[in-house]
């Protein structure tokens, strides 16, 4: 009798259990996979998952667990790279950025390429070891840079030959697709996606402040080869604690012009600069740079679709540009109606 209705469990379960493979896989991915618009790209039947995730069947993409990473068309995720595996298997090729506080190198895991950071100097390590933990509490983003491993000072991340996004126009001209709209606006709400990431960030409120203009701000980012936005600099992304009303201040250096928030400019113009009479600020400051950065990408003589979008966009634009940072549209507003925009004017 035992065994007769084990056999009928058995008989029962066994149809159900590719529905139920099916439904578990599904629960634990966050995003579909997808092609990418640019034709070299496009060619390849594989579709992509974005940021540190591995595409499943159903071309589902499920996030790596925590402490690991993987690369498109892996089919698997690898713990961090540690000081075992880097002192072995690790080629440093050349060096291709230098900074106060850390020296890049293009280098090679693998035959994989890869940026190897270096503290450059050790009165920085503090800020060193904060930026290690920045990038560390931020991948469960798409749009953050990719963390591999470390070992002491020595950090390493995906590496995007592309480089830093304020390029981003001569990088689009060389590839001869200045004019695709689709790829403008990609861009763009690439950089939208990342100010609403922050603003809503594990680690609460975080606010972009290497961002004292354009190219300073374009520059915080790269370009990955799918053509896609990343956030690469988190060294200066201060925390707005609401809860205890503590606000922020981007440095202590008086700021100027007109890509800064009002709010961040000194108010008595009649007196000498001070900054313990700076009142302090909150997330308000992003959306009042980001017309200038969306705008700049999608400014090109030779797009007329982008035109069209520019002016699609202005009115929510003239919203962000208040001089009343609490009139201003949060970036969940913004998020919105870019996607909303999308709809109508890429395909």
């Amino acid at each position: 009798m035992i065994k007769l209705a084990l056999t009928i469990i058995i008989i029962c379960i066994l149809p159900n259990i590719g529905l139920l493979i099916r439904q578990l896989v599904l629960s634990s991915t966050n995003t579909s996979c997808y092609k990418p618009r640019w034709k070299p790209l496009t060619n390849n039947s594989n579709c992509y998952c974005q940021g540190n995730a591995l595409k499943v069947i159903y071309n589902k993409c499920r996030p790596c667990p925590n402490g690991s990473f993987t690369f498109n068309h892996w089919i698997t995720c690898r713990r961090w790279l540690d000081c075992n595996i880097l002192r072995d298997h690790l080629l440093v090729k050349q060096q291709i950025g230098s900074g106060a506080i850390r020296d890049v190198y293009l280098a090679k895991w693998n035959s994989y390429s890869v940026a190897l950071s270096i503290l450059a100097n050790h009165h920085y390590r503090p800020d060193f070891m904060h930026g290690i933990s920045m990038i560390i509490s931020l991948q469960s983003s798409p749009f953050v840079i990719k963390f591999l491993g470390m070992c002491n000072h020595h950090v390493i991340t995906e590496y995007h030959p592309y480089g830093s996004a304020d390029n981003i126009q001569t990088i689009l001209q060389q590839l001869n697709i200045s004019h695709n709209a689709n790829i403008r606006y990609q861009l763009a709400l690439d950089y939208v996606n990342i100010i609403h990431f922050l603003h809503n960030s594990p680690r609460g409120t975080l606010v972009m402040c290497d961002s004292n203009n354009l190219i300073k701000t374009l520059s915080q980012y790269v370009i990955s080869q799918d053509l896609r936005m990343i956030l690469n600099d988190v060294d200066a992304l201060p925390y707005v604690d609401r809860l205890n009303n503590q606000l922020i201040k981007c440095g202590r250096r008086q700021l100027f012009g007109d890509f800064v928030a009002p709010e961040q400019l000194w108010p008595y113009p009649s007196l000498p600069f001070n900054d313990s009479q700076m009142l302090g600020y909150d997330e308000k400051t992003d959306i009042w740079k980001l017309p200038k950065v969306t705008e700049y990408i999608l400014t090109s003589n030779d797009c007329p679709v982008c035109l069209t979008i520019l002016h699609e966009l202005r009115p929510l634009h003239k919203l962000c540009r208040l001089i009343n940072p609490k009139l201003r549209p949060t970036s969940s507003q913004i998020l919105k109606e870019y996607y909303r925009i999308k709809k109508f004017y890429t395909v």
